[in-house]
């Protein structure tokens, strides 16, 4: 029945008087037997209706404060249908007598109040979405002060919390379910939506959507529950309700039996989980086993929302602990979801993965439970979310050494060597390239394996045209290679100076640091060093122009690199090499300021840094046949 043909009956009903069925019926008062009458005119006009202001909402007040049970389900079936087809932000007139109805006992009523205002809280198709928050991106540090010079291996990436995919619950009509699969919704911030979520808080909503939540009737659960879902979307509401004791009853209801009752409550969970502190209330409620529970179930975006959930709790550092200490099958779960028909799920499941990865145990226990096979696939995928979430996973996994080997063996290097040239998304190329420098840092054996992937000529071919922090990765990545004796020499055939001597000139830092790192590791026992010769003063100055540069730096880190560098240059006993580094004032004269430095022996952090770098251009000058002293003197 429509609310014009309920309308009818009630007025029908009540003002005849009292029915031949109950001594009991009521009889409307003029007011209200007026209000009616003006609303099945307007209801016959409702498109051309404005039911949010003036007469329209006059008449629906009247109806809201009746005494009369029929007329509170007419005024809330209307609000319920008017809100269904026109979303805009209201004020305090409108919201109230909704939040009244909100909190009558008759269930007809409270169900059509929620949904109405379920609805007022679902953005509309206009507004621009939210955005993902930006990944950490991976530390570099500044090359050690060890006798080589290696770039560091990649510390565990977190995927931040997203701020999207936010769950937006569909709320079920009095008289039409939400749909068993609803579409993904994305969290609106400019929506007319966003101003009536916070002013349905502010105005006390949240106590009666509780109670509602506790209720026996499923209907009432299922739109009460989406309303929360919905307010949850606002980053104004989520700590409110974190804290007005709604996740209790959202973690009860996510085990519900009907499938649009958890589907809402886990899609609120979800939504939940965005920050440190709404995450702690989540764990203190009990939320995480029922989390994790639900992966098995059957419901695909029941399997999305718990599994993006579980993501984000994966965050923090003591979550992890306690889900490493309570949820034993958590890894195997997510393991299997990577096997999933739907590629939104295989996609959360290999990032929850890769937060969980964070952390030491959780890197092996991937490898253990078999999830190696299924990464790889989504990597090899054609679909890009899934090749930016299974690299992103592999790149926090590559950093145990005890995964290095397996992750080879099960044929991660072909493909991860073509993600660097297959895509112009720069997040997929440093997590491939990190992997790869992960994978080559503990042997030799396989270092040598990187190298006959391609990884190196890849890496010549772009290098000089990727975004700063690809550069840096690959830099980093060639001086890891550069730290094998074996391979020194193919690097150099290969023709890495030609890119590397440039990049020491880069905007970047780290690029600089790492280009110059890989060519002091290059620079040690090579045997044959007519390529140094070559490239004494080309490309972009050369071997000497980097030397210089980062002699005259004034940087303690970037002097070092280059005074090891020039040591392992006059080691190599190259006779024409010490000419020509004889044969520059420039060099001379800044190894020799350097050499005169007075080092307070009490100064540790000099003793650690600075001293060495002195102790190194003293050395130098010796070689040269030059002790420092004597230059000082002549």
């Amino acid at each position: 029945m429509g609310v014009s043909q309920f309308f009818s009956k009630v007025c029908g009903a009540c003002c005849a008087g009292r029915s031949k069925d109950s001594l009991y019926d009521p009889v409307l008062a003029d007011s209200e037997r007026e209000a009616v009458a003006d609303l099945l005119g307007f209801l016959e006009n409702r498109a051309e209706t404005d039911f949010f202001s003036g007469e329209p909402l006059r008449a629906l007040s009247t109806l809201v404060y009746s005494d009369n049970i029929d007329l509170q389900r007419s005024a809330s079936l209307t609000f319920a249908e008017i809100t269904e087809r026109d979303v805009r932000e209201v004020d305090r007139d409108t919201l109230e007598p909704i939040l009244f109805l909100l909190q009558n006992p008759d269930l007809e009523v409270q169900r059509a109040a929620s949904a109405a205002l379920g609805n007022l809280a679902v953005n509309t198709p206009t507004s621009s979405p939210e955005h993902q928050a930006p990944t950490s991106s991976p530390e570099h540090h500044a090359p050690t002060s060890s006798p080589e010079h290696q770039a560091p291996t990649s510390s565990p990436e977190h995927q931040a919390p997203t701020s999207s995919p936010e769950h937006q619950a569909p709320t079920s009509s009095p008289k039409h379910h939400a749909p068993t699969s609803s579409p993904e919704h994305h969290a609106l911030t400019s929506s007319p939506a966003a101003e009536n979520k916070v002013a349905i808080v502010a105005l006390g909503g949240l106590a009666p959507l509780i109670k509602q939540m506790n209720s026996p009737n499923v209907e009432v659960q299922c739109n009460a529950v989406g309303c929360i879902t919905n307010l949850a979307t606002h980053e104004d509401n989520k700590a409110k309700i974190a804290r007005s004791g709604a996740l209790q009853p959202l973690t009860r209801l996510a085990k519900s039996r009907d499938m649009r009752v958890q589907r809402n409550a886990t899609g609120a969970l979800l939504n939940m989980t965005h920050s440190d502190d709404n995450r702690q209330q989540l764990v203190n409620a009990g939320a995480i086993p029922v989390l994790v529970q639900l992966l098995s179930s059957t419901d695909v975006d029941v399997q999305y929302y718990c599994t993006t959930a579980l993501s984000n709790i994966a965050v923090d550092a003591s979550n992890r602990a306690k889900l490493a200490q309570t949820e034993g099958r958590l890894v195997q779960s997510l393991v299997h979801l990577m096997e999933s028909s739907s590629p939104k799920v295989q996609c959360q499941a290999a990032l929850a993965l890769r937060n969980l990865a964070s952390d030491e145990r959780y890197q092996l226990d991937i490898v253990r439970a078999r999830g190696l096979p299924s990464l790889l696939r989504l990597l090899q995928s054609s679909y890009l979310p899934l090749i930016l979430s299974a690299v992103a996973c592999i790149r926090n996994i590559s950093i145990h050494p005890a995964n290095e080997s397996p992750i080879i063996e099960a044929g991660f290097l072909r493909p991860l060597v073509d993600l660097l040239g297959s895509t112009e998304n720069d997040e997929i190329q440093c997590h491939a390239i990190s992997t790869l420098r992960n994978l080559a840092a503990s042997s030799d054996k396989n270092k040598q394996l990187v190298l006959e992937a391609g990884a190196v000529q890849k890496c010549k071919q772009l290098v000089l045209n990727v975004r700063l922090p690809v550069q840096s990765e690959m830099t980093a990545a060639i001086a890891v290679l550069a730290l094998s004796e074996e391979l020194k020499p193919h690097l150099l055939n290969l023709g890495v100076f030609d890119v590397l001597i440039p990049l020491t000139e880069s905007d970047s830092i780290e690029v600089q640091g790492n280009s110059a790192a890989a060519l002091g590791n290059l620079s040690s026992k090579v045997g044959d060093y007519t390529i140094f010769i070559q490239n004494w003063t080309e490309p972009a100055g050369g071997i000497h122009g980097y030397l210089r540069r980062f002699l005259a730096s004034g940087d303690p880190t970037f002097q070092h690199i280059a005074i090891w560098t020039l040591l392992q240059l006059l080691e190599s006993e190259d006779a024409r090499l010490s000419e020509r580094i004889a044969k520059s004032d420039e060099i001379i004269h800044m190894v020799t300021e350097i050499a005169e430095r007075n080092i307070e022996s009490d100064d540790e952090d000099n003793e650690d840094g600075e001293a060495e770098v002195v102790t190194l251009a003293r050395r130098c000058l010796e070689l040269l046949g030059n002790n420092a002293k004597a230059l000082v003197e002549g």
